[in-house]
């Protein structure tokens, strides 16, 4: 968030995760929105919820993947969705 220079707000209603870091509990207590485009042919703001991280995902699951009608290829690692009438092939980067 820093490094992005991105806001965050308080998240509407708070809770807890457990799967991060095992044994431990963390509290989701803000959220920001994240712009991510494809060339200049999408470009749209995810709403993310904010934790502290030694690293930096960003899961684009539902309800994005709902929102745009997205469909996941995993043997191509590869989001594909129709926007304004443009078919988009999303690459997922990994590290």
């Amino acid at each position: 968030m820093d490094y992005l220079k991105l806001e965050t707000e308080p998240h509407s209603q708070s809770y807890t995760i457990d799967w991060i870091k095992k044994g431990y509990s963390i509290k989701v207590m803000n959220l920001s929105y994240v712009p991510i485009s494809v060339s200049n042919l999408y470009q749209d703001f995810v709403a993310c919820d904010v934790v502290h991280m030694n690293n930096c995902r960003i899961l684009l699951r539902r309800p994005w993947q709902y929102d745009v009608d997205a469909t996941y290829r995993g043997k191509r690692s590869i989001y594909v969705f129709t926007w304004e009438g443009k078919r988009i092939n999303m690459k997922v980067y990994s590290t």
